[in-house]
């Protein structure tokens, strides 16, 4: 069975850092923001699920040094984390699946962002999550929701972006839909003061969101034309509009949910 960042974005690749920068330039104001308005007690334990880059663990360990927060960042390959967190002494690796991972004990903040769209089992994995808060402590999970691929009349665009979403369903078992829940799953798992937020990056020339979508299609071509099926004039006119800023489409937007316990 095949898993995010073994067939599909895996870490060795040569432009994986880059593309993991693009999204993280992209949205970690947004995450950062989101964080800081939780108020989080002094002394409190963060879980930073599929850190890729370290960004927000590395943020999180700067942002708290006056509150001695202890900061672990959890990845399944974790190639880039050692780096970020030489530099904090209140910052620790894990390199795991978090599907397999076993309790790491209790925290006050949980936080993932673009993860459990990408697993089959993100169900049980979110009811393990809440069952590792505290009491008082908070969940954040951030997903993309996608409104691009609904168009009457799809462009190249959308069409390599609905053959994206395809194939990674086929392939890893991502599911582009799987944000539009997330409140409601919080809800049944009985966490409190529930609040949510949905931000829209420019698709413009140069922007971060539209290099980072740019090196996902570059590395995923090759499924996009086979698995997928698209053809390679769509492929190709796709990454030129967004190279040249001419797609007249909505990137996906990440969708933001958070809740106690």
């Amino acid at each position: 069975m095949d898993v995010y960042g073994e067939l599909i974005f895996n870490q060795n690749q040569h432009n994986e850092l880059e593309r993991l920068n693009h999204i993280t330039t992209a949205f970690d104001s947004i995450t950062k923001e989101h964080i800081t308005q939780l108020n989080l007690p002094l002394n409190s334990r963060c879980l930073d699920i599929g850190s890729g880059t370290g960004s927000i663990a590395s943020w999180l360990s700067v942002h708290s040094q006056q509150r001695n927060f202890e900061v672990m960042a959890l990845d399944r390959d974790g190639q880039f984390l050692p780096k970020q967190a030489s530099a904090h002494n209140n910052f620790t690796v894990l390199k795991s699946d978090i599907s397999k991972a076993h309790s790491l004990g209790e925290f006050d903040l949980i936080h993932a962002r673009l993860v459990l769209i990408h697993l089959r089992d993100r169900s049980e994995v979110l009811e393990k999550l809440v069952s590792w808060l505290k009491p008082g402590g908070w969940i954040i999970l951030s997903e993309f929701i996608d409104t691009s691929t609904t168009k009457p009349r799809p462009s190249a665009y959308s069409k390599t972006m609905k053959t994206m979403w395809e194939v990674l369903y086929k392939t890893i078992g991502t599911d582009c839909n799987w944000g539009n829940s997330l409140q409601d799953n919080f809800n049944a798992l009985g966490l409190k003061k529930l609040g949510n937020s949905l931000h829209y990056p420019p698709l413009s020339s140069g922007s971060p969101i539209s290099a980072f979508w740019c090196l996902t299609w570059m590395q995923m071509k090759h499924h996009l034309l086979t698995t997928g099926g698209l053809h390679i004039d769509t492929y190709t006119q796709a990454i030129h509009n967004l190279n040249a800023g001419k797609v007249a489409d909505l990137s996906p937007g990440l969708i933001t949910c958070w809740g106690q316990r």
